[in-house]
């Protein structure tokens, strides 16, 4: 005789199937959060190993490098001991010269190349030609500006400064009649030594030639030269001669020994 196995009360129909969908939904969750849960157990355990113990207790990751040491107590805290950025970690005897290919501690327990920016090489610093810093890959960058960037080289008789070949050049002032730019000031003039018509520190022969080049020349004719009008009319003619002399005469009593 065959027995009537039957059905589980409750199990059957619509019910029993709406019942075995949620056993089955916490089965697939279940796991999820029981490893969440040993990852938070884990977490705390860590935390603990600290509470209460002496400041320099070993807690936490044992593993000792030359930029990360084993991990201690602080505060009942277990912090890491991180070896400080800059000290040599490749295991050769450099001494303390530290290159852009030297690697070093980056103060976060890894060794590597010296991080991007850190000085090396030629250290003087201009509106050209940076000073020279790593690059973060082992290398030495000399930082030159491109050509054509703007600069200042500090000498006024110079205008439209801009960089060359990491350095800075600028174009000379022009100057007209006979003058030359006054480093001083910037300014076309004529030498502060009275006779002195090229400049070159004396009166003689040289500044007599000038003069006579400029003899009776109109202002913005070839040979006039400014420096030569002593008179201050536009022309230099006799009474401008008669200047010049005295002032030969002048340096001759002074500079010439008898």
């Amino acid at each position: 005789m065959t027995k009537n196995v039957g059905t589980l009360r409750g199990w059957s129909g619509a019910m029993g199937l709406a019942r075995i969908g949620f056993l089955m939904l916490c089965a697939v969750a279940l796991p999820a959060r029981a490893s969440s849960l040993i990852f938070w157990d884990f977490e705390n355990a860590t935390s603990d190993d600290c509470a209460g113990q002496a400041d320099g207790t070993a807690c936490g990751p044992t593993q000792d490098t030359v930029c990360d040491h084993p991990d201690t107590c602080l505060s009942n805290k277990c912090v890491p001991n991180y070896e400080g950025a800059g000290t040599l970690c490749d295991g050769d005897s450099r001494g303390t010269e530290i290159d852009c290919d030297t690697p070093v501690c980056d103060g976060a327990g890894s060794c590597g190349f010296p991080a991007a920016g850190t000085p090396c090489g030629d250290t003087t610093d201009t509106d050209c030609d940076a000073a020279d810093t790593c690059d973060g890959d082992g290398n030495c960058d000399d930082n030159v500006a491109a050509d054509g960037a703007l600069c200042e080289d500090s000498y006024l008789c110079t205008h439209d400064d801009a960089c060359e070949a990491g350095e800075c050049v600028g174009v000379d002032t022009e100057c007209f009649d006979g003058q030359q730019c006054d480093e001083t000031s910037g300014d076309c003039a004529c030498a502060d030594l009275c006779g002195d018509l090229d400049f070159d520190g004396d009166v003689d022969s040289d500044d007599r030639t000038l003069f006579n080049g400029s003899y009776n020349v109109n202002p913005g004719q070839p040979g006039f030269n400014i420096c030569a009008d002593y008179t201050g009319d536009g022309r230099v003619t006799r009474p401008d001669l008669r200047w010049w002399m005295g002032c030969y005469m002048d340096y001759i009593r002074v500079a010439v020994p008898k």
